[in-house]
């Protein structure tokens, strides 16, 4: 989902205005390759379960 430039992600939120709105944001942009990484280790199917606390969130 996230190969090729994030396009499959960016189309399964197309219709979302609010949404692409945010994406678009500088803030994603800068930031998206943490997100993909902590979405790819937190999947139902990795079998980790990542601790969150006020100062860390990650496996």
């Amino acid at each position: 989902m996230f190969n090729d430039n994030d396009k499959k992600f960016l189309s399964v939120h197309m219709k979302n205005r609010e949404a692409m709105m945010n994406l678009n944001k500088s803030y994603y942009r800068n930031r998206h390759r943490n997100l993909v990484k902590f979405l790819i280790s937190s999947a139902s199917d990795s079998t980790v379960v990542p601790a969150c606390d006020g100062n860390f969130c990650g496996d």
